[in-house]
C-alpha cells in the first residue's frame, strides 16, 4: 500500500512539473512573440509616433525569425539577418536589440568584415536556444 502512495505521490510531482513546464515555455513564448510598440523618444513627433504604433502587429514574428536564425548560425551580422531574412535593415536592428536586451542574444565579441566595415557577429544565448528548441517541440507535436 505504501508503494502505492508512493507512486501516486511521484504521479502528481510529475503532473505539476509538466504543468510548470508549459508555463514557463508559454510566458517565454510571449516574451518573444508578443506586439509590442516601437521605441519612441521623449519628444518624439506625431508621424513618429505613428509609425512606432505600425510595428507592433510584425514586430513579434520578425523578432522569432530572427532568433530562430541566429541560434542557427555561429555568429551572424545584421546584414546577413537582412538578405537571408528579407527583413530591412531599419527593422533588423531593432528587433535584434530587443532580442538582446530580453537576453536571448548577445554579442559575440567578434566581428565580420563587409564593404569595409566590421560588423558585430550575434549569438544566441542559452535562454534563446531554448526559446528556439521550445518551438521545434510544439511543431513536432
Amino acid at each position: 500500500m505504501a508503494a502505492l502512495e508512493a507512486v501516486a505521490a511521484m504521479a502528481g510531482e510529475v503532473e505539476e512539473f509538466l504543468v510548470q513546464r508549459e508555463r514557463t515555455r508559454a510566458a517565454r513564448d510571449a516574451q518573444v512573440t508578443e506586439p509590442r510598440e516601437g521605441k519612441l523618444r521623449v519628444d518624439a513627433a506625431a508621424t513618429s509616433i505613428k509609425a512606432a504604433r505600425s510595428v507592433t502587429l510584425t514586430a513579434g514574428s520578425q523578432r522569432a525569425r530572427i532568433l530562430t536564425f541566429v541560434a542557427a548560425h555561429d555568429g551572424v551580422a545584421d546584414f546577413e539577418i537582412e538578405a537571408r531574412l528579407g527583413i530591412r535593415a531599419n527593422s533588423v536592428r531593432p528587433r535584434r536589440g530587443e532580442l538582446v536586451e530580453m537576453g536571448h542574444v548577445r554579442d559575440s565579441g567578434h566581428t565580420r568584415q563587409h564593404e569595409g566595415s566590421g560588423w558585430a557577429l550575434w549569438l544566441a544565448t542559452a535562454s534563446g536556444h531554448a526559446w528556439v528548441a521550445g518551438q521545434s517541440d510544439q511543431a513536432a507535436a
